[in-house]
């Protein structure tokens, strides 16, 4: 909530400055404010992280399987097993989520003990960060379906 309270603060400042007299004026202040103190690339990141987790913060974006949990859910509302077959797909997608979790978290460990060892610490991210996106554009897929 305070993430969204955050954006819709710095969206108010920015309606304000558009549309008030003297924009330009306001506006050259702000940017030579900001240059004076070299404070652009923290702005950045700043504004990075606010749309990052405004756009996050649904709880269904933060589920890796949740569109595929749905489609299958609902293949199996109208039957007569549908509590327990949508009880055996929430437990299956929640296995592979920690799954993947886990194989994810199990690369990043090894590419900080291969930087700490003076490697290539690259190598070892490569292919749980392409499983990573491979579920996440399979996850957006079905939900196109």
């Amino acid at each position: 909530m305070e993430v969204l309270s955050v954006s819709l603060w710095g969206f108010l400042l920015l309606v304000y400055l558009v549309f008030s007299r003297h924009t330009n004026k306001k506006i050259f202040r702000l940017q030579t404010w900001v240059s004076k103190y070299g404070l652009m690339p923290l702005l950045t990141a700043l504004l990075a992280g606010i749309y990052l987790f405004d756009s996050l913060i649904l709880p269904s974006h933060a589920l890796f399987f949740d569109n595929v949990r749905t489609k299958i859910n609902g293949m199996f509302t109208g039957t007569t097993y549908a509590g327990t077959a949508i009880d055996a797909v929430n437990l299956a997608t929640s296995a592979m989520e920690a799954l993947m979790l886990g194989y994810i978290l199990y690369g990043v460990v090894k590419a900080i003990q291969a930087g700490r060892d003076d490697e290539d610490w690259k190598q070892p991210l490569k292919l749980p960060l392409l499983v990573l996106f491979a579920v996440s554009a399979g996850d957006l897929s079905i939900s196109l379906l």
